[in-house]
């Protein structure tokens, strides 16, 4: 148990040190959070002030909100990638000339995420440019069909698969039913099997001078320190053992590291978005 102790002490004194010369810790990178001295999982929500207006670029970073709306003359945001700038967004019209304008690979304007978006099909490589979930064109291994979707060609294969498999587990089932139905025949046979089968478990050793059998080991058993079936059994629950440790270890590491630094730590990788927006966002959060 020295192991954790080290490692937690360890880790405990360099995190002292790196929040003793960046009181903020390189994770505070939301401005407010930087004004209030919080290092709350909270303020991440916390951003600056901004009025968006219609046409006008801008490129999100940390501080943005991103649940923030565009005004209702243009309700939508529109992500410019044609200029070479990453996380270029701007309010359009809800058009689908608005969006294509701004880039044409998203030209359906979802006014219920807020956002100009591609069209979601399965098998489609390229959108119609009506501003509806249509598709122009399929991948490989799809077709058309006349409502705008993109149809498998291998789903019958997928089906005949799917019917053999389950008509192969039906007869599987069959198989086992019948042999559980049918008569024992061999009784003596079985009693043999079953013996054999119960003195090749693993047992305690017979107690000198006693005449009973031989007791299977209780589940309390401690096989770190216990022969049970061999020293090769022993080594592995104790490798087993020191896998638990380690990782209890770096757990209890990093929560102190969190702690110490920056309490973001804690959540860092587990915020959801659920737009290109906002997943710029996040990304500028860390």
């Amino acid at each position: 148990m020295q192991i954790p102790v080290i490692l937690s002490l360890v880790t405990l004194g360099a995190a002292r040190s790196l929040h003793t010369l960046k009181p903020q810790g390189s994770l505070s990178v939301d401005s407010a959070s930087a004004i209030t001295g919080s290092r709350s999982p909270a303020a991440w929500l916390q951003t600056t002030k901004y009025e968006p207006k219609c046409h006008d670029k801008r490129v999100v970073d940390s501080s943005d909100d991103k649940f923030l709306a565009c005004p209702k003359e243009c309700p939508v945001w529109a992500d410019d990638r044609g200029d070479g700038i990453d996380c270029n967004f701007e309010c359009v019209e809800a058009t689908p000339k608005a969006c294509i304008d701004v880039n044409p690979l998203e030209p359906i304007p979802d006014t219920e995420r807020g956002i100009c978006r591609a069209c979601i099909l399965y098998g489609c490589s390229k959108c119609t440019m009506e501003g509806e979930d249509k598709c122009d064109e399929c991948e490989p291994g799809f077709k058309l069909n006349s409502k705008g979707k993109c149809e498998n060609l291998n789903q019958y294969y997928w089906y005949a698969m799917f019917a053999f498999i389950g008509i192969g587990n039906i007869f599987v089932v069959a198989w086992i039913v019948d042999i559980n139905r049918r008569p024992i025949v061999n009784k003596d046979g079985l009693k043999t099997a079953l013996d054999y089968r119960s003195r090749s478990k693993v047992r305690m050793p017979k107690t000198p001078g006693s005449e009973e059998g031989r007791e299977l080991w209780p589940l309390d058993t401690n096989l770190l320190k216990t022969s049970v079936a061999g020293v090769g059994v022993q080594l592995h629950f104790n490798f087993q053992f020191f896998l638990i440790v380690w990782a209890l270890a770096i757990g209890l590491g990093w929560l102190i590291l969190s702690l110490s630094v920056d309490e973001a730590l804690l959540i860092l990788g587990t915020r959801r978005a659920k737009t290109a927006r906002q997943n710029c966002i996040l990304v500028a959060w860390g």
